[in-house]
């Protein structure tokens, strides 16, 4: 296996037929676009609830964010409670942790109603901290941990070859392979009533329609937007309530027997550790490195921080996958799950999972599906994307759109001039052409990909991801083609582009140098 593919692990568990497109107007009572772990879990239990659901993917389903996870399913999402407790109070925090608790039964109920063999696996989850700084904030998570009644213990060691300061340990947590879980999830759907399409994308809502990229309409009672960045949000300027994060992960095969747990760092950078067993074959998740989209160093460094230190905890070993992920947070850090607006509650939408989707995302199809069958949970209320979260994460908000601004400004006045003639195959640049930014990508010795460096969603100027060959955009983590088609919102139209060839190009940029 060549890890330069980019290719997560779970991959090799992902087994599904092909659906076709939506070719038609059709209606339903249910609609849900986005076919990841939410779309599919409410998909599910809409299904079992006696409702006609049509669910829609702008791509493949299983393909988003879902199949890049590292698949931990636990309540310990970094350090949250101490600072809900604070920032909110205890009712906020204890419907956080309750909210998640309930997402983890009903996967371990759903696995073991249906009898699906993921490996789901108990371990303890484990936060760690290797410097003295650290110490005093595992200790105060563990103040909230007590106070909220979790199972917890401390600890001065982990079973690594690290030297750890303090480590907070959440009891009887767990693990399992997400594409088989969902893939068993699907089939079930698939020999139901729900009907399933594929490479549909939804543009807008009007009314009680889904309208779709190429106009046909999903017509349903009730709309559930389970799609990564939502496609429609009824003009409340979600773009500026969230940010995207980039985290990497690299997956090794191992000899050792894994000691167990679940692990999390809580110092920059960030490393996460868990064990995976795939075709017989233990595997390590080694992952970390994150960084707001656009805006990390060259990627293959990030690869190679992990690979290093990888390699000092566990030995030299051939890293047979890599891969990374794109996860938006919100400024308070709790997803919004629930209505958009008040004046449209048969329009529901799920975002911001800050990295923890496969209980926050489970948590949302719940909330959702007992919306749509009229059972109201009141922890919905602290998950509202109509909640004062601009107020309570002011901070944040503010630092976020300064950060929009900032990089809006200084890319536009840049003054790029890539170096042409050493461009080698595979390699983008940056320069200016008839005065304007413009992404060089260089496929064989003779063709060129030039794209307008605008992103298309708010025009800010999207830097090139050498890793994935990617143009990610740094103000709202649209990300796109090296030949400017989008692979991920909020963005919805391609980059511009033209193609040239590279002595048409560089006599052309010629012509524009200076005498």
């Amino acid at each position: 296996m060549n890890a330069q593919n980019h290719e997560p692990i779970w991959n090799q568990t992902r087994s599904l037929k092909q659906y076709p497109p939506l070719s038609q107007d059709e209606s339903t009572e249910v609609a849900i676009v986005g076919g990841g772990i939410t779309g599919i879990t409410a998909a599910y239990l809409l299904q079992k609830a006696g409702k006609q659901v049509t669910l829609v993917d702008q791509g493949r389903l299983l393909n988003g964010t879902t199949l890049h996870t590292t698949a931990k399913i636990t309540a310990q999402h970094g350090l949250i409670y101490d600072q809900l407790i604070n920032s909110y109070n205890y009712q906020t925090s204890r419907h956080y942790y309750e909210a998640n608790l309930e997402a983890m039964q009903l996967i371990q109920s759903l696995i073991q109603d249906e009898q699906i063999n993921c490996d789901l696996q108990q371990h303890d989850a484990y936060l760690y901290t290797e410097s003295t700084e650290g110490v005093a904030k595992i200790e105060k998570e563990f103040e909230a941990y007590d106070r909220l009644n979790i199972n917890s213990q401390l600890a001065d060691s982990i079973p690594f070859n690290l030297e750890i300061e303090k480590a907070l340990i959440m009891k009887d947590q767990w693990q399992f392979n997400p594409t088989a879980y969902l893939s068993y999830l699907i089939q079930r759907l698939d020999q139901g009533s729900t009907k399933l399409y594929e490479h549909t994308a939804g543009r807008t809502i009007e009314e009680k329609s889904v309208i779709m990229e190429d106009n046909t309409q999903l017509t349903a009672d009730r709309i559930l937007i389970c799609t990564h960045f939502p496609f429609y949000t009824e003009n409340k300027l979600f773009s500026t309530r969230l940010h995207a994060e980039k985290s990497y992960v690299i997956a090794f095969p191992t000899a050792d027997p894994y000691p167990g747990g679940m692990y999390l760092n809580i110092d920059s950078p960030k490393r996460s550790i868990r064990e995976t067993t795939i075709n017989d074959q233990s595997y390590i998740l080694f992952g970390g490195e994150g960084h707001k989209v656009g805006q990390g160093e060259d990627m293959s460094t990030h690869y190679e921080a992990l690979k290093r230190d990888a390699k000092a905890i566990f030995s030299k070993q051939p890293i047979d996958y890599q891969w990374s992920t794109q996860d938006l947070v919100t400024v308070d850090k709790i997803p919004y799950i629930g209505p958009v607006s008040k004046e449209q509650p048969h329009i529901l939408l799920a975002t911001g999972y800050r990295k923890w989707g496969m209980t926050n995302g489970t948590a949302a199809a719940k909330m959702m599906t007992d919306d749509v069958l009229n059972k109201p949970d009141p922890k919905q209320n602290i998950f509202s994307p109509s909640r004062s979260s601009v107020t309570k994460g002011l901070t944040s908000f503010i630092k976020e759109n300064t950060d929009v601004t900032k990089h809006l400004l200084k890319d536009k006045l840049s003054h790029p001039k890539g170096d042409l003639e050493s461009l080698n195959p595979g390699q983008a640049t940056t320069m200016l052409l008839h005065g304007q930014r413009k992404g060089v990508y260089k496929a064989d010795s003779d063709q060129l990909y030039i794209v307008d460096t605008t992103c298309t969603h708010a025009g800010c100027e999207v830097n090139w991801n050498s890793a994935e060959n990617t143009w990610d955009c740094p103000c709202h983590g649209s990300r796109f083609t090296c030949k400017g088609e989008v692979i991920e919102g909020p963005a919805k139209e391609n980059l511009h582009h033209e193609q040239f060839s590279i002595i048409d190009l560089l006599k052309l940029n010629a012509s524009q140098d200076p005498k």
